[in-house]
């Protein structure tokens, strides 16, 4: 046995927490002595790391041993019962999940009768919530039983189809850790998640026949394999999970590498293979008259239906001392910037406002603001007749006056002698001029005007004294 070399390269590391994954002691075998010497062993390092076992089949197995003698030791985080689980010992803290950093971590049980098919239903859930959590970048599960394996024990088929279902669903899960098999084994991705056998932690490795696998011919699912003992130190980095499998004592069966004690025999990094996307901001273009109020409706998005923890407008491009709003709606997938500029805003290029939509990684679009500077109406003057014998009754008309925003709200008209009327619609001697003046949103409206219109035309009559 070279259990005690093993965790004092376990020491060596300096873990926050170690992950061991089932069988713990074979206390079901070897008696409570064992089961004594394990601990022992562990406290090489446990006294200041936190131990985070998985239950293996010889905790539960029948014998000198059960499930009281481990569950009894620990306290674990958010524990869950399975059904089917042994009764010694039952129930409670069958699995068990919990974060460190930027990374969840879920247990799975053993496959007793129906634990599986309920845990995945659990697990489905966790990983929905680490997905849309921004502080959560990947999932973990570590359990017992592999779900891919050339070693002493193949991959356990149901777990295989749980575990690709869930990888496949969750960008985010990124890595299992297993063990059973007494072996060292990492495939390459399967549906997005990478799997690691570490059944390495001293006890006797596992061979079959002259090739020391169960399956002679290394699987094409197989990325690296290695009859030697050892543990996997893992590093969790922003962009991803950095493993090196650590060189233990030699022994322990057949070695089919060899390598120095403690240096690296395999390498990896896992990070999502389904590239995490920013938030989608939308921000249309809009233009308006100095004066008009003004609404920008923008809208946000996630391309891979994570939440949106914000939504925020920059406002520092518009004139000092606006009176300019960003309101954001629920679940910061919506905004609305209104502001009413005034007449000393208006320019020709337009105000550029920053929108930003963040979670994991930030999304922005500008939305252009432009902002017309007020244009004075446009006369227009009918007079009917236009020729006839004095006196001459003569109706002026300037309804066909038009104005590009607000409406007319009142007309002067000067008969160039002197007189002026302010009115609606007025008759003229000679070559009268039309001044219709528009509304001024800020001092007047239609309401306190008297405006001319279509269907009401009164006329003013003007007879020209006879000559002669």
């Amino acid at each position: 046995m070279n259990v005690a070399g093993v965790q004092s390269l376990v020491a060596a590391s300096s873990p926050a927490f170690v992950l061991v994954v089932g069988d713990l002691t074979y206390g079901d075998d070897h008696g409570q002595d064992a089961v004594e010497a394990h601990f022992n062993d562990m406290m090489a390092w446990s006294q200041d790391a936190a131990y985070m076992p998985t239950w293996g089949n010889h905790e539960g197995d029948p014998g000198s041993d059960d499930m009281r003698n481990y569950k009894g030791r620990f306290d674990l985080p958010n524990p869950h019962s399975s059904p089917g689980a042994p009764s010694a010992g039952c129930c409670g803290e069958d699995w068990y999940w919990f974060d460190y950093g930027n990374v969840r971590f879920i247990a799975y049980p053993e496959p007793w009768v129906g634990a599986l098919n309920a845990w995945n239903t659990a697990a489905d859930s966790l990983m929905d919530a680490a997905q849309t959590d921004p502080a959560i970048r990947f999932v973990v599960t570590i359990g017992h039983r592999p779900a891919y394996s050339s070693g002493h024990h193949a991959g356990l088929g149901p777990l295989r189809v749980i575990l690709n279902a869930l990888g496949t669903s969750h960008s985010k899960y990124v890595l299992n850790l297993c063990g059973h098999s007494h072996n060292y084994e990492r495939t390459f991705h399967q549906s997005g998640v990478v799997h690691v056998t570490v059944g390495t932690g001293g006890s006797s490795l596992e061979q079959d026949g002259s090739c020391l696998w169960l399956q002679c011919a290394q699987p094409s699912w197989s990325a690296f394999r290695a009859m030697h003992l050892g543990p996997l130190r893992l590093r969790f980095k922003p962009a991803g999970i950095e493993g090196v499998f650590l060189c233990g004592p030699a022994g322990g069966g057949s070695n089919d590498v060899e390598c120095a004690l403690g240096n690296g025999v395999d390498s990896f990094f896992v990070s999502e293979t389904r590239t995490d996307s920013p938030p989608v901001v939308a921000a249309p273009p809009v233009s308006d008259i100095a004066g008009t109020p003004i609404m920008v409706v923008v809208s946000a998005s996630d391309p891979n239906s994570e939440v949106l923890m914000s939504l925020t407008a920059d406002l520092s491009a518009l004139p000092a001392g606006n009176n300019a709003v960003f309101t954001v709606g629920a679940g910061n997938t919506s905004g609305t910037l209104t502001w009413t500029p005034t007449p000393g805003d208006a320019r020709p290029a337009p105000y550029n406002v920053t929108f930003t939509a963040s979670n994991a990684l930030p999304g922005s679009a500008v939305g252009a603001i432009t902002v017309l500077a007020d244009p004075p109406p446009k006369a227009a003057l009918s007079m009917a007749p236009t020729t006839g014998n004095a006196p001459l009754s003569v109706t002026a008309d300037a309804s066909g006056s038009v104005d590009s925003v607000g409406g007319i709200v009142s007309y002067r008209f000067d008969f160039g002698d002197g007189t002026a009327i302010s009115s609606e619609i007025h008759r003229s001697r000679r070559r009268p001029t039309a001044g219709p003046e528009r509304e001024r949103r800020s001092s007047e409206s239609p309401a306190d005007s008297t405006a001319a219109s279509p269907s009401k035309r009164p006329d003013r009559r003007w007879e020209p004294a006879s000559s002669g």
